[in-house]
């Protein structure tokens, strides 16, 4: 019996496997700042399966993102 696919796209694999490690990078740089990383045997483990540099570079995007949202949170607050 031959599969039927019923997709209008040929998804792309490498893509794909590039937004798996973004999310892993998202995944383990989220946790890290509520503080709940785990073990430090997982840390380890999470940070040789992303790679320290994408690490580094989420981290960066994500607490300037919290620092902007923080600074539009408290401009909204004001009322200015």
């Amino acid at each position: 019996m031959e599969p039927i696919c019923i997709c209008f796209f040929e998804p792309d694999w490498a893509k794909l496997g590039l937004m798996t490690n973004l999310m892993r990078a998202v995944r383990a740089v989220l946790w890290s700042f509520i503080g709940l990383g785990g073990r430090r045997a997982d840390a380890d483990k999470r940070t040789a399966q992303v790679g320290i540099l994408p690490l580094i570079g989420v981290a960066l995007v994500m607490v300037l993102l919290l620092i902007a949202g923080l600074l539009a949170l408290a401009h909204y607050a004001a009322g200015t």
